[in-house]
């Protein structure tokens, strides 16, 4: 959860800032000089390790689950207008589409009650988030509809288990 500490970054980097000021003075000592190295090589590892690590898919070089396909996909047939719906537990479809949900709901959890991985949401269902999203699916009328539950996206529900959503996804839908 890298995105908690967001804020302490304009504080640690002014930090930062004075702290290079104070060892770039010539009368430091060499031990001072390894230390700045040393502090300079940690902050390029974690450079590093942030360019090729994918936060979404918790892997590196490539996502895994690769979502940027389907993604691509998306953003290539839609207007930057257009709204898009992902059943599941896999927001960052939204962002890699750089579409906006047609929903209220980023994640379904409210409505099947389970997380991702075929966990229990123990508490997280919520009947009434039914009446939500379908509405709101309804007056959106979103261009496309990402099933997270048929790929690599450790979302075991698929929407046929849900006959309310079922039967506006068929009538609507290929």
């Amino acid at each position: 959860y890298g995105h908690y500490f967001v804020l302490m970054l304009p504080a640690l980097t002014t930090l930062a800032g004075i702290g290079a000021t104070r060892w770039l003075t010539p009368e430091r000592a060499i031990t001072e000089r390894r230390v700045r190295a040393s502090f300079i090589a940690i902050a390029i590892g974690f450079f590093l390790y942030a360019v090729v690590y994918d936060g979404a898919t918790n892997s590196f070089w490539r996502p895994n689950p690769d979502y940027r396909q389907a993604s691509q996909y998306v953003r290539e047939r839609t207007k930057p207008d257009d709204q898009i719906f992902v059943w599941g537990w896999f927001p960052p479809l939204y962002q890699a589409a750089d579409r906006c949900p047609a929903t209220r709901f980023v994640y379904t959890h409210l409505h099947t009650g389970k997380k991702g991985g075929g966990s229990e949401a123990a508490h997280h269902y919520v009947p009434e988030a039914w009446d939500m999203l379908m509405t709101d699916l309804e007056r959106s009328k979103p261009a496309y509809v990402l099933d997270t539950s048929k790929g690599d996206y450790s979302y075991d529900f698929p929407p046929e288990d849900f006959p309310r959503l079922w039967t506006f996804l068929s009538a609507s839908y290929e």
